[in-house]
């Protein structure tokens, strides 16, 4: 039998001839769209119901994320301790997650369980009581867990970045304690029935779903009533400008820096070649900021930058933790490695090292029935379809190093930054 050279790097390909495994949407009998993703060769399935019920709804932000996160915790028939144990028993998740404009009630079982556990999931989702005795337990230790996170830099710049960032936006909310104290239960199922009851939803069924499957979904959920379609679409604008803010931290031994800029959504056009531009900078463990700051200087064990993509807004967000003391030799650094990308062109040896990591991230997220939900949500609660994938994939075949300087030019070199740092002065 033939051995394999490990000595030897394996041969680098191009991604080419990618066919996308797409989602085949179905209407069930109440109108609800149903999106399903048939794939996988194990009898399991991933049901996701999307609520348009997020942090954007109330004037209080907490509510939406609250009444998402205790649904599970009692229904008009079911204890908390009854519903953990049934879907401890069929060996299933049931999970929940609040988003700034959904919210998401997320059921993975092997396919069989379905008619056991479609039932409780959607028990949870209409008939949610929020026993007091539940939130009285959530309060505890969320008001114990703020009052740890407040100590922390990171915890104080990253919500003081969010709140300049942002500003004007949904997603610039960050909880305090009297959030969590103006919480009651009266509140949480006002909310519930007003956003959770006859609502706007939409349905992804990934895995083994075949039409026994189609059919328990649309009996369970198709029987439902529910509002007509609101093509609902706020408009926010900033309200304030971006500027430099240090918040002082007495005795910190090391100071959270976080800057950014504000950035285009996935719906423009420079989008893809923007994110392959900020994962030079900072988006993998070879990055500009990494080798500089971290390998070379010192100064942190670990520096990343991103492209912050929500639904009606974007941002350029590097953070970092470092010792007080190198704290502005540090930020220096990151503004040269800034400016250096809009003044040089990226070596074509390192473009290709990035474009061929972006290149393995692209298909490793394609890869088995949930990551193709995950690939589709992300069109489906930005309102993209497919070409979306299929753009991106081309741009990052076929960028240049010049068409990279060009967007460094276009996105990178302003004043427009916002500076925030949290440590001790020294």
């Amino acid at each position: 039998m033939a051995t394999i050279d490990r000595t030897l790097q394996p041969a680098l390909n191009p991604v080419d001839n990618f066919i996308l495994t797409k989602a085949n949407k179905i209407m069930l009998d109440n109108g609800m769209p149903m999106y399903v993703i048939d794939a996988g060769t194990h009898e399991v399935c991933k049901i996701e119901l999307l609520i348009n019920a997020g942090m954007d709804k109330p004037t209080n932000p907490i509510l939406a994320q609250v009444a998402c996160e205790l649904a599970d915790d009692g229904t008009s028939t079911k204890a908390a301790y009854d519903i953990a144990e049934t879907v401890e028993f069929y060996g299933a998740s049931l999970e929940t997650n609040i988003e700034f404009h959904n919210a998401s009630f997320c059921l993975t079982t092997l396919t069989r369980h379905l008619p056991n556990l479609l039932p409780l999931m959607s028990e949870i989702i209409y008939n949610a009581t929020y026993p007091q005795t539940e939130l009285d337990s959530y309060l505890q230790r969320s008001l114990q867990s703020l009052k740890v996170q407040q100590q922390k830099v990171e915890y104080l710049a990253r919500k003081t970045f969010s709140k300049k960032m942002f500003s004007g936006f949904p997603y610039q909310h960050s909880n305090d304690e009297q959030d969590f104290l103006s919480l009651t239960q009266k509140g949480l199922t006002d909310f519930h029935t007003q956003n959770y009851v006859g609502a706007n939803y939409s349905l992804i069924a990934c895995g083994k779903i075949n039409d026994d499957v189609v059919k328990q979904l649309n009996s369970i959920f198709g029987v439902q009533k529910i509002n007509a379609a609101k093509n609902e679409d706020k408009k926010y604008t900033y309200d304030n400008a971006l500027e430099n803010v240090f918040i002082e931290k007495e005795n910190a031994v090391q100071s959270a820096i976080r800057i950014g800029k504000r950035a285009i959504t996935r719906h423009h056009p420079d989008f893809p070649a923007l994110s392959i531009l900020v994962t030079v900078l900072g988006g993998y463990f070879g990055s500009r900021l990494m080798s500089n700051i971290r390998e070379d200087k010192g100064y942190t064990y670990g520096i990343g930058a991103g492209l912050v993509a929500y639904p009606k807004a974007g941002s350029i967000t590097i953070s970092t933790e470092v010792g007080s003391d190198v704290c502005d030799a540090a930020i220096k650094e990151i503004y040269f490695e800034i400016n250096r990308l809009c003044t040089e062109p990226i070596p074509d040896e390192e473009l290709n090292v990035v474009r061929n990591y972006l290149s393995g991230v692209f298909l490793r997220s394609w890869d088995g029935p949930f990551a193709l939900a995950e690939r589709f949500k992300v069109l489906l609660t930005n309102n993209l379809d497919y070409t979306y994938y299929e753009n991106y994939l081309n741009v990052l075949v076929n960028i240049t190093s010049n068409d990279l300087l060009g967007i460094a030019q276009k996105y990178l070199n302003d004043a427009e930054w916002l500076q925030v740092v949290c440590g001790s002065r020294k």
